[in-house]
């Protein structure tokens, strides 16, 4: 069972409203849950491998939107699910072109599939861009490089609607993100950010 507690104006706590709480209060239908992540927008993976979501834009009460999901990443303004088929599916905002279908339109209840993307293992969603981390260990980014969280080292290049390689990392194993911030992980130990 997840539960959850705090503030809850964006019906972020899954309770059916949007009052806060100080006290640990059961998220509505969400039972035999294996993965979770939090913001605004937030989401869970159930073990039959069934997505989830809610919060901002998309309600107080979970609403599964998904099948097949692997992993899956909130933030702020979005959320993004990694299929066992090596897909990333998106829903939230998409207004900086973060979904990497090659549009900005958003979608809060029906998934929208990332471009030319068939072996991630993970994504991390920062306020305006997603990370994906693929099999073989390296990254590509999509969105707005407004705080430089593409991580192309060009800040001259303000956006991308599709996924373009991060240059010079390898061997990645993890990455997360923050609201302007991105992280990774090698194999070897060493942090990039």
């Amino acid at each position: 069972q997840l539960y959850g507690w705090g503030g809850n104006q964006y019906g972020q706590l899954g309770t059916g409203d949007t009052i806060g709480t100080i006290s640990p209060r059961p998220v509505i239908g969400m039972t035999n849950v294996r993965y979770y992540s939090t913001g605004y927008v937030m989401g869970a993976i159930k073990n039959d491998n069934s997505g989830w979501v809610w919060g901002s834009g998309i309600g107080a009460t979970p609403t599964q939107v998904i099948t097949n999901a692997k992993f899956l990443d909130a933030s702020s303004t979005n959320i993004s699910f990694v299929k066992y088929d090596g897909t990333v599916w998106s829903i939230g905002s998409n207004t900086s072109g973060n979904f990497g279908d090659g549009s900005y339109n958003s979608a809060n209840t029906i998934p929208i599939q990332m471009q030319n993307i068939t072996n991630a293992v993970r994504v991390a969603n920062s306020y305006y861009s997603t990370t994906i981390l693929l099999a073989d260990g390296t990254l590509k980014t999509v969105g707005s490089n407004l705080i430089g969280t593409l991580g192309i080292g060009n800040a001259s290049i303000t956006e991308t609607l599709s996924p373009s390689p991060i240059p010079l990392l390898s061997n990645i194993i993890d990455i997360k993100a923050t609201t302007q911030n991105v992280i990774a992980l090698d194999a070897n130990g060493d942090v990039y950010t």
